[in-house]
């Protein structure tokens, strides 16, 4: 009953305060509808990929005003410490975090939800979508008039297919692409 009350934006707001505009909205008062067909990764050029790689080390230093306690374990003594977490880190934290096996007593019995089971392509759509929408938030505020087109592109996995294209898997996670973001 508290959550229906306490945290209900209205029109197309979105946020825990209600100051950003829902997913799929932008400019003043929320009121542009957007859809950006993704983007297939085959058809980004090398430029392309700079900028994607740019933005996702962007999200590495990011501090978008999340905070996360952590456990300092010093011999004999352990203690809890809030601390300021980047966006990447806070993302990380939360793919970990849900990867874990439930808490069944017996062990044999655990599993991991977001990984291995129905829940997998919903959850992972979510929190994709959800880190797209914090990094156009950081774009927004690091003054990018363009925020709102950022999206992450999309691989078809067919195989061979791509061949023709001229971007195989091995390329797509090379340093250059997706593999290494230094």
């Amino acid at each position: 009953h508290y959550y229906t009350q306490a945290c209900q934006c209205n029109g197309n707001y979105a946020g825990y305060d209600c100051s950003r505009c829902r997913f799929g909205y932008f400019g003043r008062g929320c009121r542009r509808r957007r859809v950006l067909p993704r983007r297939p990764a085959r058809e980004m050029t090398d430029e392309d990929w700079v900028e994607f790689n740019d933005v996702i080390r962007a999200t590495r230093t990011y501090d978008f005003g999340y905070r996360a306690v952590l456990e300092e374990s010093v011999p004999g003594n352990a203690s809890l410490v809030m601390t300021n977490i980047t966006l990447y880190q806070f993302f990380v934290w939360m793919h970990h975090y849900t990867a874990k096996d439930s808490l069944h007593p017996d062990p044999a019995q655990r599993v991991d939800y977001s990984h291995t089971g129905p829940a997998f392509y919903t959850w992972h759509r979510l929190i994709l979508l959800w880190l797209e929408w914090e990094i156009q938030g950081m774009l927004q505020s690091m003054g990018r008039i363009d925020y709102h087109t950022f999206r992450f592109p999309y691989w078809d996995w067919r195989g061979e297919v791509q061949r023709s294209f001229g971007l195989s898997s091995e390329e797509l996670f090379s340093e250059t692409r997706l593999g290494v973001t230094r």
